[in-house]
């Protein structure tokens, strides 16, 4: 009897774990997983780090915002438009949007097209986000979403701007989840560590540290360039 209670309790376990171990493995395989990239998306991708470096030696701010605005019109043609999904569209968008209003800046700290150029890109990602809350973001929109959070802080009402701030670290921390050798993801939480206050999670320290990961998972000559630049 004793024998067969036990049988039956194990078998009733056995199950019990099967059943939880099923209910985990539909679970995962529900969860959405992050956009994949296309071979013709990457390349893309990979051409505008290299154009963000060319545009690093420009001469002046102006030129290399006029450098920044024909890329802008050269992406809006047919053959991009029609390869590219409506994410990589917005990390491209974001891309551009970025490095235009940091040399708009480095020209004129007061410059006229600052907020209305960052705050009209920060809407268009705040709208992505409403609009795709069931979708996994790819690491790169992760990343360009909290640079374009970033900037745009200085124009918003001071409790925004306190809670877009810790948002900008969840998205890196977000990207660097996807691909935690991701070089300017790596770059731009540094720089969150280094301004950020201590009480909310920053540090000299840890932005060391992210400073010479970035160097150190640097794959391409652009990402080599930017990570010890500011390192």
């Amino acid at each position: 009897m004793f024998l067969y209670m036990k049988y039956k309790t194990q078998t009733h376990f056995s199950k019990q774990i099967l059943f939880v171990g099923f209910f985990i493995f539909c679970l995962i395989v529900s969860l959405p997983a992050a956009t994949i990239l296309t071979p013709f998306e990457e390349e893309v991708l990979e051409n505008i780090s290299i154009f963000r470096m060319e545009i690093g030696g420009t001469e002046s701010s102006d030129i290399a915002v006029m450098e920044i605005e024909k890329k802008e019109a050269e992406l809006q043609s047919p053959i991009f438009q029609e390869k590219l999904s409506e994410e990589v569209r917005l990390i491209l968008d974001n891309i551009l949007t970025w490095e235009k209003y940091n040399y708009l800046y480095e020209g004129d700290i007061k410059h006229p097209a600052l907020e209305p150029l960052i705050t009209a890109q920060y809407n268009e990602v705040k709208d992505w986000f409403k609009t795709h809350k069931n979708d996994t973001p790819n690491k790169w929109l992760y990343c360009t979403a909290g640079d374009i959070l970033s900037c745009c802080m200085q124009f918003l009402p001071i409790g925004t701007a306190m809670s877009e701030g810790l948002t900008v670290k969840k998205y890196y921390e977000a990207a660097l989840e996807q691909d935690p050798e991701m070089s300017f993801c790596l770059i731009n939480i540094a720089q969150w560590y280094f301004y950020a206050p201590a009480i909310s999670g920053g540090g000299k320290k840890k932005a060391l540290n992210a400073f010479e990961q970035a160097v150190e998972n640097a794959k391409n000559p652009s990402e080599l360039y930017h990570s010890q630049i500011l390192l």
